[in-house]
Parts: structure tokens; C-alpha cells; sequence
């Protein structure tokens, strides 16, 4: 079972009417307000937004050691902190991935540009595509496209953090997913039964509810409803998206979307693929952790970049996997 308890959402309390599309659409998503709090884990550093006149906008917390920043695209693979605040024109300028921020053992933060498209500059030095990591200092100013952030590293020990980290994977006796943001596990997760496979998705209406829904399939028992998600996540969830399920002694991961993708460890995969613990499963731009108990995974796997998008005019994004 889930980590808590999914709960309806409760009536708004705004003055002001609010646009009600479960109303319109006649059915309600059962939405888990858990998938949607704040990361469990501490930070290790912030990403403070700036407006034009450096006054902080909105802050991103970065909780990983090694995250991939930007925005996602389904031609693409998952980053670990979606900058999902950004206006549109902001949003445009963002590649898929846009950058890496890493943490050395001894503390130090490096920042390397990613995407040849959208530039990356650092204290307005532009930061050539793929080069050697720079490294970052306190209040060191980085601009992805046209958007500009103030760093600022927090003082979390490396084994302050791995002990946070290890607490929260200890939280489930049994094979689990839990849920991964900013480049860490954040908190929600489910246990894997390995005699029944567990399905993954969003919830969709009974058969009947809706005009020509009969033929509709019933939503498989046992199901991890991940409705509840923030909607940057949400979006690119399908109502059945993949299935768990343990074959010969080993967990394997089942796509059963054509339309919304499924990724391991930044890997699109179309077929039934095995699994290890510590592997990072996409769905969309959601990312999960598996975590075994007899086999532990901490810390996280090593990130390898993906090539990032082509965004030049006049030919497809180009795509390497």
C-alpha cells in the first residue's frame, strides 16, 4: 500500500469562483495531496529566481548530489528539477536538458551548459556546450536562456545528507517505489506485492459514467493512482502508464502506454525490461526510485547526461540514445 492515505480534495475556499473541470468533464480524479507536499529530504543548495532587477521570485530547492535542470519533452528524458514557474517565453528557452549541477565529495558545485540551443551563462560569461564543469561559488549568479538564478549552497554534511536519504529508504521493509524529485527520493511511496503485479496511471471513470464508456476497462487492482501529482508531472501521466511485476526472481517494468513514454534510468523503453535496485524509472516527466531491501542503493546512480535536443530550424530534433 501507498505511504498515506489519498483523501479527496477538500472545496476551495477562494472568494472568487473557480473553473471546476472535474464538473465539466462529469467524473473527479481522486487526488493523493501527499504526491504534491514538500520534499522530505533537506535541501543541499537553492536556485533563486530573479526578476530583472535581482529581486528573488521563487526559489527551487536542489536535493541531489548530481541533478539534470530544465524542462521536459517527451522526445526527451526526465529531469530532476523542472523549472516549472517560468512564463512561457521563458519555458521556450529552455532545452531538454539544459544543464548539470553537481556536488563533489568535498563539497564543492560545479555547473555544466548542456543544451547547444539555449544558452547557459554564468556571471553573464556565456558557458560553451559540453566543456569542462565550472565551478560555483555562493551567490554566483547562472542564466538558463533568458532566466537568471542566484546560487546558493546550503551547509548539509555529505553524511548528514546519506543519512537522511537512507532513513526515508528505510521507511519500507519490502521492494518499493518511492517517489524522486530534485534529484532525490522525496517521501510518497508504494510497496510491491511480488504476488500480485501493481499498475501504475491515473485514475479515469468507471464504464457507463460517460458517453460511450462502456467498453472502458476497469482500473486494475492493485493500482497506484498518481492523479494527485503536481500538474507539470501529471500531464504526461496515462491512465494505465506501466505495470510491476516480479518474473523469476526479478522485478520487470511493463510499458503499456503507446502515447506517454517510459523511461529507465533516462532509457525510453517499448518492451518489458528487468530492473535493479537504484534503478530510476520515468514515467512522463515523473521519476521514480526502486529500492530493495536486500539489496540497498544509496547513494543515488551516477548520472549519464542524454544528447540534448537539436532545436535548429528546418530539421527534426535530432535524437541519440
Amino acid at each position: 500500500m501507498a505511504s498515506s492515505k489519498s483523501a479527496p480534495d477538500a472545496p476551495g475556499t477562494s472568494q472568487h469562483a473557480i473553473l471546476d473541470l472535474d464538473a465539466l468533464r462529469g467524473w473527479r480524479e481522486h487526488r493523493d495531496p501527499a504526491l504534491n507536499q514538500p520534499h522530505e529530504l533537506p535541501a543541499l543548495a537553492y536556485l533563486h529566481q530573479l526578476d530583472s532587477r535581482e529581486v528573488i521570485q521563487r526559489t527551487y530547492p536542489v536535493h541531489g548530489l548530481s541533478i539534470l535542470v530544465g524542462r521536459f519533452h517527451s522526445q526527451h528524458t526526465p529531469v530532476d528539477l523542472l523549472l516549472d514557474g517560468l512564463q512561457d517565453h521563458q519555458t521556450y528557452r529552455l532545452g531538454s536538458p539544459h544543464a548539470q549541477l553537481e556536488r563533489s565529495p568535498s563539497g564543492t558545485w560545479t555547473l555544466q551548459a548542456l543544451s547547444t540551443q539555449a544558452p547557459t551563462q554564468l556571471n553573464q560569461s556565456r558557458l560553451a556546450p559540453l566543456d569542462t564543469p565550472q565551478e560555483l561559488q555562493r551567490s554566483d549568479v547562472i542564466t538558463f536562456g533568458v532566466t537568471s538564478f542566484r546560487f546558493e549552497p546550503l551547509n548539509l554534511s555529505l553524511d548528514a545528507h546519506q543519512h537522511s536519504l537512507q532513513t526515508l529508504l528505510s521507511r519500507c521493509p519490502h521492494p518499493a517505489l518511492f517517489l524522486a524529485r530534485a534529484g532525490a527520493p522525496c517521501g510518497p511511496f508504494i510497496a510491491l506485492d511480488p504476488k500480485h503485479p501493481l499498475t501504475l496511471g491515473r485514475s479515469y471513470p468507471p464504464p457507463g459514467t460517460l458517453p460511450r464508456s462502456e467498453q472502458w476497462p476497469a482500473i486494475p487492482e492493485p493500482f497506484w493512482d498518481l492523479s494527485g501529482l503536481p500538474d507539470v508531472e501529471r500531464k504526461f501521466i496515462a491512465f494505465q502508464h506501466a505495470r510491476f511485476s516480479l518474473i523469476r526472481e526479478r522485478w520487470h517494468i511493463e510499458p503499456l502506454s503507446t502515447r506517454q513514454r517510459t523511461y529507465v534510468n533516462r532509457i525510453p523503453i517499448h518492451a518489458p525490461a528487468a530492473l535493479e535496485s537504484g534503478d530510476e524509472i520515468g514515467l512522463g516527466s515523473a521519476l521514480l526510485h526502486l529500492q530493495l531491501p536486500d539489496q540497498p542503493s544509496w547513494p543515488r546512480r551516477s548520472i549519464t547526461p542524454p544528447s540534448p535536443l537539436d532545436w535548429s530550424e528546418g530539421r527534426p530534433p535530432s535524437e541519440e540514445f
